[in-house]
């Protein structure tokens, strides 16, 4: 994950899967610590089929909702190759 990497790279070493919490110890700005709020709420639930009391995971979210996640994460991407001093690269989420 690119925030994991972020924080390695600044001698950091933090478990866990919450966005927000990696990049609260990054010391990332706040539009993206919003950011990544949203993209936490969309961790658990839409990997799993029982994530939801009934339905499918794609029953309670829409194409909009997943562009804007995309377009988060993409923020959150830059950030992360930005601080690292890299060019964007393909598959360093």
């Amino acid at each position: 994950m690119a925030a994991k990497a972020l924080l390695e790279a600044r001698g950091v070493m933090k478990r866990g899967h919450s966005v927000l919490a990696l990049l609260s110890a990054g010391a990332a700005p706040e539009e993206l610590l919003e950011a990544a709020r949203i993209l936490d709420q969309y961790y658990i639930p839409t990997r799993y089929p029982n994530g939801f009391d009934t339905g499918a995971p794609m029953d309670y979210y829409t194409g909009k909702q997943a562009e804007e996640a995309i377009a988060y994460a993409e923020k959150i991407l830059a950030f992360v190759e930005k601080e690292l001093g890299g060019a964007p690269g393909k598959g360093s989420a």
